[in-house]
């Protein structure tokens, strides 16, 4: 879970910039995710 919390730090929530960035690394772990349940 602190991981998470890394990845979305609350004291840049009110940044555009921090929550685009935060969305593309939430997708690219996401895919990561996929593509490893595919290859197993």
């Amino acid at each position: 879970m602190e991981k998470w919390r890394l990845l979305w730090p609350e004291q840049g929530d009110d940044s555009i910039l921090n929550k685009a960035k935060n969305c593309i690394i939430f997708k690219f772990m996401l895919n990561l995710i996929r593509t490893k349940i595919k290859l197993i």
